[in-house]
């Protein structure tokens, strides 16, 4: 009686574990890609949320890739796109290339 229980469970296993299994991969639905992600702002600010809140499990995804990948173009984009810093004047300054003179107006050399 024992050997055909322990048979049953054998078989019981054998047949559920690969449903189980195929319930827990990946998705079929390929992920998202970069300009979909800049195309729905909306939805990639949630999803760029969800992925920095849990790095270690969704951080690798291909999603999170991509809406990294997305928010860094959209957000503050590269470096090179980034207008030319102007600093501001100092006080008390003198210009690059500007004629000093003394107190009487004659230039100095």
């Amino acid at each position: 009686m024992r050997q055909h229980s322990s048979l049953r469970f054998g078989l019981w296993f054998a047949v559920v574990l690969p449903f189980v299994t195929a319930g827990c991969g990946s998705s079929a639905m390929p992920a998202k890609t970069v300009s979909y992600f800049q195309a729905h702002p909306q939805e990639r600010e949630a999803l760029f949320k969800r992925c920095a809140d849990d790095p270690r499990t969704l951080g690798k995804s291909p999603e999170c890739v991509n809406v990294s990948r997305a928010e860094e173009i959209e957000g503050i984009g590269s470096w090179s796109h980034l207008a030319p810093l102007h600093f501001p004047p100092v006080p008390g300054a003198r210009k690059k290339g500007a004629d000093v003179s003394d107190q009487n107006g004659a230039p100095l050399r």
